[in-house]
């Protein structure tokens, strides 16, 4: 149930929003296949997130696949704009096993679970780069970049605010133990 004036906005898919508004209690699926699981550019393999583009494009990080659907609004078919299909690594196009995705315009970051990283991908590319984090298992800086204590860190993150003019980024964590997480980037 929607209260007050909260209210999903998406140009093409939501054109008014009424206070008190409800969410049809009969959900209908738009990407995937219900009760099946796979690897085809049908099917998905334990979803961690969804994220919606300007073009109202849905990316979904389909986490057992080690890659990042698109889907087109209302296609039935995905696209992999990142990782590579049932592939686990830590080069700049694989992932291992990728948790949480943020949209911003034309660029797509990638919570990497157990690369302990954020990987920045630009629209139409498929090769990423690191954002933040990195490959090992403490905390230090170095060369002007923070490296995680443990994956958890970079998962389930939700918001992402990046303001070019102070080079500080925001994380915001929901996790159990660590809400908040701040990055200074590096210039």
């Amino acid at each position: 149930m929607l209260s007050g004036s909260y209210c999903l906005h998406l140009s093409t898919l939501v054109t008014s929003c009424t206070p008190g508004s409800s969410w049809n209690s009969t959900g209908i699926t738009i990407a995937g296949v219900t009760g099946v699981l796979g690897t085809n550019s049908t099917l998905l393999s334990y979803v961690n997130d969804v994220g919606i583009d300007i073009f109202s494009n849905i990316y979904v990080a389909d986490a057992n696949n080690q890659r990042i659907q698109r889907f087109a609004l209302n296609a039935t078919v995905g696209q992999t704009v990142a990782g590579v299909v049932s592939t686990i690594g830590s080069a700049a196009t694989l992932f291992n096993y990728p948790r949480a995705i943020f949209v911003l315009s034309s660029t797509l970051f990638v919570s990497d679970l157990y690369n302990y990283r954020i990987q920045k991908f630009t629209y139409n590319t498929s090769t990423g780069v690191t954002f933040a984090g990195g490959n090992m298992k403490f905390s230090i800086k170095i060369n002007g970049r923070f490296l995680f204590t443990e994956p958890l860190n970079l998962s389930w993150f939700v918001l992402l605010i990046f303001s070019e003019q102070t080079s500080l980024i925001v994380l915001q964590i929901y996790i159990l133990l660590k809400i908040i997480l701040l990055l200074e980037l590096a210039v």
